[in-house]
């Protein structure tokens, strides 16, 4: 059995992947790092509170076959600070990975987006970007980063917009054909699912999962 450490457990995919990690047989523990305790009791389940700006301090507690991040952010969530986005987006998980490599883990498993690039003009993008270039460079045998556009799912925090775009969305599905297609919506657990089967039987080298590909390891 596989030990597996978590970050990101609160949000819409985390929430998905911690439920699915539990269930799994492959699965000897989980351990979750996070600023607030989760909700969930569980024999396999190791919840550790952490400040995110000084992970050093728990590096001893950092061990696992396989590292997952499921964090993510909004600007508006970090205040239209940019500093405050990037450190989310690509200090806190890259710096984790990196105690986590140091102790021998050697699979990584992350949730990035479509289309983003650390060349791209838009600090979203490039920033999401930069932490898959970055979190290539560590040295992981197995890297998967997984790409999702729109995610579908139960938000805990009340988004309008978001709200208004996921009921139309259904109504154009004609748009997202061809090179379009990753741009596709699909549901949160459909990409911690994807995370989750991956982790049990990785495959060396960097993989990068679109809509189609994480489509295809649910079915």
């Amino acid at each position: 059995m596989k030990s597996v450490l978590l970050i990101g457990a609160t949000g819409l995919v985390g929430r998905s992947c911690l439920n699915y990690l539990l269930s799994e047989k492959w699965v000897g523990m989980v351990t979750v790092l996070t600023r607030r305790p989760v909700d969930i009791k569980h024999k396999k389940l190791i919840c550790e509170v952490v400040d995110f700006e000084h992970i050093e301090k728990y590096k001893r507690r950092i061990k696992c076959d396989v590292m997952i991040s499921a964090f993510g952010t909004t600007i508006k969530k970090a205040g239209h600070d940019k500093d405050i986005f990037y450190k989310w987006e690509v200090d806190y998980p890259l710096n984790t990975a990196k105690i986590a490599f140091d102790n021998g883990c050697r699979h990584f498993s992350f949730v990035s987006a479509a289309g983003v690039s650390e060349k791209s003009l838009f600090f979203y993008s490039k920033t999401k970007g930069k932490m898959e270039e970055l979190a290539g460079k560590i040295g992981f045998e197995t890297l998967d980063i997984f790409k999702p556009s729109f995610l579908l799912g139960n938000r805990n925090e009340h988004r309008p917009a978001e709200a208004i775009v996921e009921k139309i969305l259904p109504a154009m599905n004609f748009l997202f054909k061809g090179p379009f297609e990753k741009y596709s919506p699909i549901e949160a657990d459909s990409v911690a699912l994807a995370i989750v089967k991956q982790a049990e039987n990785p495959v060396p080298g960097v993989h990068r999962y679109h809509w189609r590909e994480m489509k295809a390891i649910c079915n």
